[in-house]
């Protein structure tokens, strides 16, 4: 009658354990004295804290063995959860703890082993190696905009796999006095990515419209897709009436079109679409658009 309340005692949830998260630490009633006499033998842990990647668990101060989910397969980060009962078989053959009725607690993210089947929405990602990532769809994507400033400062959320990054370079204005070319956009940079400014459009000469400004190409970074800033269109060369030679368009950019040409007797063109080029203006020849940034 000792031995059997022994075992009950092992196995109604009053163990708790110490130790860390990743290395448990339990005495049983039973008082094994060798893992010989473990073998096949049933163990209830309460975690006094939720574990770590690939726990184990030193009981009766006869070693460390790991706690698995099936044999060979290590149990995931955060599948014990603090104050949670488990049953556990030692095989001594093998040298691992099995955990009985499976995970109990399975985590947002997790690795697994072998031929599995996945139901509702969840996507799989290799982690390159023989096992895959399961992540959850339940949580909505965090979407963050940084649309002026000239320094803003991002946190990545607590858990994410991967972020997307869109960004433009700042669209370059338009000519729109004789001896002023159309001003230069500013790069935008996230990381070590760059997308490229567009140039300001050029003046216009005596004879001819000035030309539109390039648009922004050849920024930095990989294993993204680039799109190249449109150019800016040239400016009107002087007819019989100056006061209506428009200046050139602004360049297309990503978020939408580039401005508007700019009437006569230097009017400046509109302003595009966020960091688009802006139009060129007009004087006497019209000015060339500002390229749209990268």
């Amino acid at each position: 009658m000792a031995a059997v309340a022994k075992f009950r005692d092992d196995n109604n949830g009053s163990i708790t354990t110490g130790g860390t998260s990743t290395a448990y630490t339990a005495t049983s009633n039973q008082a094994f004295d060798t893992l010989a006499h473990l073998d096949q033998q049933q163990i209830t842990i309460v975690p006094h804290t939720t574990s770590g990647l690939s726990p184990t668990l030193n009981l009766d101060i006869l070693g460390a063995k790991p706690m698995r989910q099936s044999s060979g397969v290590s149990l995931p980060i955060g599948s014990l959860v603090q104050g949670t009962p488990y049953r556990f078989t030692y095989y001594n053959t093998a040298g691992e703890f099995i955990l009985h009725d499976g995970v109990a607690a399975i985590p947002g993210n997790f690795s697994i082993g072998g031929t599995f089947t996945v139901t509702g929405q969840a996507t799989l990602i290799s982690d390159g190696s023989s096992k895959w990532i399961v992540q959850s769809l339940r949580q909505a994507p965090q979407v963050s905009v940084f649309a002026s400033g000239t320094s803003q400062t991002y946190t990545t959320p607590v858990g994410a796999l991967y972020l997307r990054v869109r960004m433009v370079g700042g669209g370059g204005g338009g000519a729109a006095a004789a001896t002023n070319n159309g001003s230069v956009g500013t790069d935008t940079s996230f990381g070590t990515w760059t997308a490229i400014h567009g140039n300001g459009g050029v003046t216009a000469n005596t004879s001819t419209g000035g030309g539109g400004g390039t648009g922004g190409v050849n920024g930095t970074g990989t294993l993204i897709a680039r799109i190249n800033g449109g150019q800016g269109s040239s400016g009107g060369t002087n007819g019989a009436t100056a006061a209506t030679v428009p200046g050139g368009a602004g360049g297309d950019g990503v978020f939408g079109g580039g401005g508007a040409a700019g009437g006569g007797t230097g009017a400046a063109g509109q302003a595009g679409a966020v960091n688009t080029g802006a139009g060129g203006g007009s004087n006497g020849n019209g000015g060339g658009g500002g390229g749209a940034g990268e």
